[in-house]
């Protein structure tokens, strides 16, 4: 009796550390998407919570880094890039992006979404009369 209880204990310790990396939870999928406004084009991190974020700038180059880790899907970002910017990369914590030259930038949580501004400089478009 006392092998089968050895036997018993050694699953018993051995089972839990074997499921835990399964039941390790998959980091959220975060959709990031274009969209044009007047006066600037957006690009919206939709995550499905707050998360914050770091934002470093050299020259053209962008890179949007998050202290938590997701999935990003830069799908409907490459299939609809925004005038403005020229390049997309995926970091192990976020992303680069490559602006056109001289682009202005703003950044802001909005509830969940990192909105990302990209301002346009091209003269505002005449109401036609």
């Amino acid at each position: 009796m006392r092998p089968l209880r050895a036997a018993l204990l050694a699953m018993a310790v051995a089972l839990p550390a074997a499921v835990a990396p399964a039941m390790a939870q998959e980091p959220p999928r975060v959709i990031v998407r274009p969209g044009l406004h007047e006066g600037f084009v957006r690009v919206a991190f939709n995550w499905p919570r707050r998360v914050p974020y770091t934002v470093e700038r050299d020259g053209d180059t962008v890179d949007v880094r998050f202290s938590q880790p997701g999935r990003l899907d830069v799908a409907p970002l490459e299939r609809r890039m925004p005038r403005g910017v020229e390049g997309v990369e995926l970091l192990p914590d976020g992303l680069r992006l490559r602006l056109r030259p001289g682009a202005e930038i703003r950044h802001a949580l909005v509830g969940e979404t990192l909105a990302f501004d990209i301002l346009d400089d091209a003269p505002p478009r005449r109401a036609r009369a």
